[in-house]
């Protein structure tokens, strides 16, 4: 577990020492018609390679990555190959990442395809990534419930798309802070099975979009670590007046990660 004391203030979320710890500024900055991350500022993060288009995930472990479910199903339907999910990580722009191939990935057992309940999922990496003295490769601490502040800023992160029309996938990583909405507020703003079990955001003119989905919504906590506390999921368009973006709600799955990546504890 990473356990990590800054005054009065003491931490402790899954799973590998030194978790969260990233020089994040968003200040003003947003995904959707935005600017460019700072190299090593999320060092979390990494691109999926599904097939033909990209997806986002982040880095929990030294051989797991979280991501969405749906990023592992094609257009029509059908389940990616395992041995086709390519990991790009270690640098904010992609064509200077290190690249790796899955092992296998784990989509939720209940992961419903089109309302895309517990869209989640967990890709296995064929080697441990060296976590130790390396400032462009760490893992990000999974969040708490109570890390989940209803009003305070998230911070969610991707290589998507700049606005709804727009089919490509950016070279540089994007950054976007965003306000945090309640379950009741979210339940009648989008269609969502559960809301216990997503987060919802919603900031005018500010928005996760397509080739976001996968990516990591953080929080920092009063210790300065970064937590995760959501999956990007999906939204009604990009940006959309009323319209707030649904991501998995990490906490709400704390138990289902532990099992399926064998430990609670073991980074």
């Amino acid at each position: 577990m990473c356990q990590v004391s800054q005054g009065n203030c003491t931490i402790t979320r899954g799973y590998c020492p030194n978790c969260g710890i990233a020089p994040i500024n968003v200040d003003g900055i947003k995904i959707v018609n935005g600017e460019e991350a700072a190299e090593n500022e999320y060092p979390y993060q990494v691109v999926l390679y599904p097939g033909t288009f990209g997806c986002g995930g982040s880095i929990i472990k030294k051989r797991w990555i979280l991501t969405a479910a749906h990023c592992l199903f094609d257009k029509e339907g059908n389940p990616i190959k395992q041995n086709d999910v390519l990991v790009g990580y270690g640098s904010s722009n992609r064509n200077e990442q290190r690249e790796v191939y899955a092992v296998q990935y784990i989509v939720h057992e209940n992961f419903d395809n089109e309302t895309f309940d517990n869209d989640i999922a967990l890709v296995e990496l064929p080697i441990d990534l060296i976590l130790e003295n390396d400032k462009t490769v760490q893992p990000i601490c999974l969040a708490e419930e109570s890390d989940i502040i209803v009003g305070g800023k998230a911070v969610v992160t991707g290589w998507g798309s700049l606005f709804y029309e727009d089919k490509s996938f950016q070279e540089q990583l994007r950054e976007v802070a965003l306000d945090i909405i309640s379950d009741s507020q979210c339940a009648s703003l989008a269609e969502i099975p559960d809301a216990t079990k997503v987060v919802c955001a919603l900031t005018l003119s500010k928005d996760s979009c397509k080739g976001d989905s996968g990516g990591p919504m953080v929080v920092k906590t009063c210790s300065g670590i970064w937590v995760q506390i959501g999956v990007v999921s999906f939204g009604e368009e990009c940006a959309k007046p009323n319209a707030p973006g649904v991501y998995t709600r990490v906490s709400a799955y704390r138990a289902w990660i532990d099992e399926n990546t064998g430990s609670s504890t073991a980074c």
